[in-house]
């Protein structure tokens, strides 16, 4: 299988960890699956990116006081976050974290469906 360079809407495309222990998570799945790590530092903390030969595969960075036990996140790519946001409402999906810009990326925002399980955009 070659590399993947796009994900078509409605797939999913990107995984992260929200965790308590950015220091545990750099030791442990390095040690587990070989990766290697690099820390980014910006505006919103640090985003340690994980990776195998060089190539992006997953994430981590540390999540704020008082907020849900550590956790993967998974993301789903949309054509519009906005859109796709106002969509899963009508719907009886609920909105966890609005729409917001990240820095170099694009947008993200994370959702619940109607049973309250979350997922990202």
């Amino acid at each position: 299988m070659g590399e993947r360079t796009s994900h078509e809407p409605g797939t999913f495309s990107w995984v992260d960890l929200a965790t308590s222990d950015p220091d545990g998570a750099k030791a442990f799945y390095p040690r587990l699956f070989g990766w290697q790590y690099e820390d980014t530092v910006g505006a919103a903390g640090t985003y340690t990116m994980f990776r195998i030969d060089g190539k992006d595969v997953a994430a981590c960075f540390a999540q704020g006081a008082g907020d849900a036990p550590p956790h993967w996140n998974s993301y789903v790519t949309v054509h519009s976050v906005d859109a796709s946001v106002s969509r899963a409402a009508e719907l009886g999906g609920s909105v966890a974290m609005p729409g917001r810009d990240v820095e170099g990326i694009g947008r993200m925002a994370v959702i619940t469906d109607p049973t309250g399980a979350p997922f990202a955009l």
